[in-house]
């Protein structure tokens, strides 16, 4: 018989660590979605520290070292404002779409009452 030993992992800790991530990922996203202005000037802060880094750094180290590791960062910088940017967008329309269903659960509503006051004012004038 071969017996094979299953690997356990505390699922416990795994819950722990992947739900402290979605809270995390949630705060984030909320603060994409809600300070689109302060997001935008903290990238634009860091990508201009990424910029003097890069000065800073060629003129220290060799150069044939320090353009992949800018590009390398500036590339990671990018794809998580893209990530952030897509969330924030997915978002807004999730608001945008229920805002519309909203709206038109008003409207028809509106208009049964409409209805339902033009029939009230035609009974009205009928007396």
């Amino acid at each position: 018989m071969n017996k094979t030993k299953k690997l356990r992992y505390p699922a416990g800790l795994f819950s722990i660590f992947f739900e402290s991530i979605r809270l995390i990922w949630e705060e984030l996203q909320n603060f994409f979605y809600g300070h689109k202005t302060i997001f935008d000037i903290i990238l634009i802060a860091v990508y201009l520290s990424q910029q003097i880094g890069l000065l800073l750094a060629l003129e220290k180290l060799r150069e044939e070292l320090v353009v992949p590791i800018f590009i390398a960062v500036l590339l990671s910088t990018i794809s998580f404002e893209r990530v952030c940017m897509q969330s924030r967008y997915s978002k807004l329309k999730n608001h945008t779409a229920r805002a519309e269903w909203l709206y038109e659960q008003q409207k028809e509503e509106y208009e049964v009452l409409k209805e339902a006051f033009k029939r009230k004012l035609k009974w009205r004038n009928k007396k």
